[in-house]
């Protein structure tokens, strides 16, 4: 079950709709560049939903849960641009 209200632990990320996974990285300010995500993707240091993810164009939705380190990002739907 996650806790929405855990806010060291997770961060609410707002999307307009579904978004790759590198770019989701990037969006969220988990790496700096396209090619950073890449690495992490690749070296197997990002997990979506509780498991590990290795394809970069994995494609999230609303209540996606993305883990890094010791944090969690949960991808939601904005009304307007990202």
């Amino acid at each position: 079950m996650i806790d929405m209200n855990a806010p060291d632990r997770l961060v609410k990320v707002p999307v307009q709709g579904e978004i790759r996974l590198d770019r989701f990285l990037k969006w969220s300010n988990i790496s700096a560049t396209g090619g950073h995500s890449k690495i992490l993707i690749m070296n197997g240091e990002i997990k979506v939903n509780g498991e590990v993810e290795t394809r970069r164009g994995r494609m999230l939705r609303q209540g996606d849960i993305i883990e890094f380190k010791e944090t969690e990002y949960f991808v939601f739907y904005s009304g307007g641009e990202c």
